[in-house]
């Protein structure tokens, strides 16, 4: 998997900390856009499953129902986990299409599935609870680091911004 080369600095500083400023020039605007792109992406699956579901909840009686709606129920936490955690991935398809990569905060290493698990999970359960107001926290900090890749210990980065490509 692509990853920026390791930032200069001793084995105490942590990873992300030690990426310089720009990495995190316009990450949030980034992210939002991503998340969007990410929805449209969720929602064909969505469509796409629910089509099956039906077929397959028809064809067996009702008996695939429960287990269909709780999959469908579950999708978005999923595709979260699936597309993060990847290590050949390292991001959304909307977070790559935006230039982002998700990495482990004290290693740089890709999250792997259970810390995107982490993420989605904490993503899915603060956001929506707190009407997006948890997100705000992203705009408090240096490295414009969310609640949910705080606790995950995972950080997001402009790529194009660390491998010295943007302007």
């Amino acid at each position: 998997p692509r990853r920026a080369a390791p930032p200069p600095g001793d084995a105490a500083t942590p990873w992300g900390d030690a990426l310089p400023d720009r990495a995190f020039r316009d990450v949030l605007g980034r992210r939002s856009i991503a998340f969007a792109i990410d929805l449209v992406l969720i929602a064909l699956l969505w469509l796409a499953f629910g089509g099956m579901a039906v077929v397959l909840g028809v064809l067996s009686l009702g008996l695939l129902w429960a287990p269909a709606t709780l999959l469908l129920g579950l999708l978005p936490l999923i595709y979260s986990t699936l597309t993060i955690g990847a290590p050949a991935l390292q991001g959304s398809p909307g977070m790559r299409l935006m230039r982002l990569r998700v990495a482990s905060w004290r290693k740089g290493e890709p999250p792997g599935l259970l810390r995107a698990a982490i993420m989605s999970v904490l993503f899915y359960a603060t956001a929506p609870a707190t009407f997006g107001l948890v997100l705000a926290v992203g705009l408090f900090n240096t490295r414009k680091r969310l609640l949910h890749d705080a606790l995950s210990d995972i950080v997001v980065y402009c790529d194009d911004d660390v491998d010295g490509t943007a302007a």
